[in-house]
C-alpha cells in the first residue's frame, strides 16, 4: 500500500539547495526524502530542546536546595553568617 503524500511547491535559496542535493548524495536518498527526512529532524529537535530545557529546569532546583542545605549546615555549626 502506498503512502499518501502531498505535492509542496516552494522557492528556496540556490545554495541550500545545492547543500540539499550534496546531502542526498551522500546519504543515497532522493532529494524529496533528504528534505522529508530533515523536516523530521527539526521537529524531532524541538521535542528534545523541551526535554533538555526541562531537565535543566529540574536540576537547577536540586542544586539550589543543595546549595541550601549547605548554607544551613554552614550556619549551624557557625561557620557562617547569612547574608
Amino acid at each position: 500500500m502506498a503512502r499518501e503524500r502531498t505535492h509542496l511547491r516552494f522557492r528556496i535559496e540556490p545554495q541550500l539547495q545545492k547543500q540539499l542535493e550534496e546531502a542526498r548524495k551522500k546519504s543515497g536518498r532522493t532529494l524529496t526524502a533528504e528534505i522529508t527526512e530533515r523536516l523530521k529532524q527539526s521537529f524531532s529537535g524541538a521535542d528534545l530542546h523541551a526535554e533538555l530545557a526541562a531537565m535543566r529546569a529540574g536540576m537547577m532546583e536540586e542544586i539550589r536546595r543543595e546549595l541550601n542545605d549547605l548554607r544551613m549546615d554552614l550556619l549551624q555549626r557557625g561557620e557562617g553568617e547569612p547574608k
